[in-house]
């Protein structure tokens, strides 16, 4: 597959995420019968990664009006690696090309949030939020209004996640692009990178702290 003369390549390892997508939902279906949990989570994993092509997309059609080269996408069992050939160093390039990603996942939720909204219903919305009730055995049933849901919240998980300010994620490019405003672009660097090391360690001493 080639999108604006962007190849999107899949790794061999990705099978890997399929294989534990159909296992997942052997051990754990709902009810569906097991054929029908594993074909719902196979689907589920596969329009996720769609996303995450999309958000690669979303970093890589941006660069190219930026006048920089795409290499490719790859998909991996991690999610997706879209590989330029270099990044701006104006500040304001780097920002628009980085945010653009995390913008195409928060679209992407409001899109399915509001079909899944439609799907529900108002008024059994209303009493879900009211009650609290009903959201996990809604998503148990496996169907297409779960599936809306799932990608509504995931697309949201990953907005947030690559907004964290840990470089080399988006968020640690944002915080690099509004240093690099200020300080020259080494130093920028640096200390968007001691800012990702240190929240690294704040969450590994979490890992031992929180119990569970």
């Amino acid at each position: 597959l080639t999108v604006r003369g962007i190849p999107v390549r899949v790794h061999a390892s990705f099978l890997l995420i399929v294989a534990w997508a159909a296992y997942a939902g052997l051990s754990g279906r709902g009810s569906n019968s097991a054929l029908g949990s594993v074909a719902f989570m196979v689907l589920f994993t596969l329009l996720l990664f769609v996303c995450v092509v999309l958000h690669e997309l979303g970093h890589s059609l941006v660069a190219q009006q930026f006048g920089v080269k795409v290499h490719d996408i790859t998909l991996w069992p991690i999610g997706g690696i879209a590989r330029l050939a270099n990044m701006p160093k104006r500040p304001l390039a780097e920002f628009v090309i980085t945010a653009a990603g995390p913008l195409v996942n928060l679209i992407l939720a409001l899109l399915f949030g509001v079909a899944a909204v439609a799907a529900i219903g108002p008024e059994r919305l209303l009493t879900m939020l009211a009650t609290g009730r009903g959201w996990f055995r809604l998503i148990d049933a496996q169907n297409g209004t779960a599936l809306l849901l799932l990608l509504t919240v995931q697309n949201l998980l990953l907005a947030a996640f690559n907004l964290v300010p840990a470089f080399p994620l988006d968020g640690g490019r944002l915080l690099r692009s509004f240093l690099a405003a200020l300080l020259p672009f080494r130093t920028a660097t640096r200390a968007a990178s001691f800012v990702g090391q240190g929240l690294a360690v704040v969450l590994v001493g979490l890992g031992f702290l929180l119990p569970g």
